[in-house]
């Protein structure tokens, strides 16, 4: 008995083909635990197969990196992952632009799969997509052991790809407890590169994990909270006595 093909069919009420009417696109999440990240790689596949050449005239998939099944609800998990809503929300505004006025969207996230796992490139520009990319170093790199009261100097590079948003937020989470109280400066607005940096001291012993969480808005527009597409990037802090 086929249980996948089983399953398919009761929540979906077929099983997928390749074969559809119209635009698509997909939002795939890379930390997703549930609808596993290969399986978005699978189905493109499948739109390949039949539509050949032309699948970019209708078919996007985009590759959201950090981001789950469901959006981040505890401190905790804000710390170690992002709300893909917003990418929805931009995909949304990007289909409707292809549909309606034939504006294609960004293209499809270039990655490569390997032993089941999905890999996407390190940079903005080569990785494609929506999502903005967020390279975090302390005192240079990915590691950093300082003493008590001793600051450390964070800096980051944001990029955002071939896209037509750009990076309207960037927030520190100092102690990686989830709640992002200090904000960036981020200089020129309309730049797809953008260099942040800033110094902190931690005033008890202990292994902190600094976090900078980022975001890219469809429409530059920094004022709403809706269609952003979301990053973050972590390092370790060791704080001795």
């Amino acid at each position: 008995m086929d249980i996948g093909a089983a399953g398919t069919l009761g929540s979906t009420g077929q099983i997928p083909t390749g074969r559809f009417n119209g635009k698509m696109i997909v939002v795939e999440c890379m930390l997703d635990g549930d609808a596993l990240p290969w399986q978005a790689d699978w189905y493109r596949k499948k739109v390949e197969a039949v539509e050949g050449p032309h699948v970019d005239e209708k078919y996007r998939l985009w590759y959201v990196d950090n981001a789950n099944h469901t959006d981040p609800t505890t401190e905790t998990q804000q710390t170690h992952a992002v709300a893909y809503s917003g990418s929805v929300q931009y995909a949304l505004r990007e289909l409707s632009a292809w549909v309606e006025q034939g504006i294609a969207p960004p293209p499809t996230s270039e990655y490569r799969v390997q032993d089941g796992q999905v890999h996407v490139p390190a940079s903005a520009a080569e990785r494609k997509g929506i999502q903005p990319v967020v390279h975090l170093k302390v005192n240079g790199g990915e590691r950093a052991e300082v003493a008590v009261g001793k600051a450390v100097t964070f800096t980051a590079q944001i990029a955002v790809p071939p896209a037509p948003g750009r990076v309207v937020s960037a927030k520190w989470d100092f102690e990686g407890v989830g709640m992002y109280p200090d904000a960036a400066e981020l200089g020129d607005p309309t730049s797809e590169t953008v260099h942040v940096t800033t110094t902190h001291a931690f005033s008890k012993p202990g292994t902190y994990f600094p976090t900078l969480r980022v975001a890219s808005q469809r429409e530059s527009n920094p004022g709403t909270p809706f269609a952003r597409s979301l990053n973050i990037s972590r390092v370790r802090v060791v704080v001795n006595e």
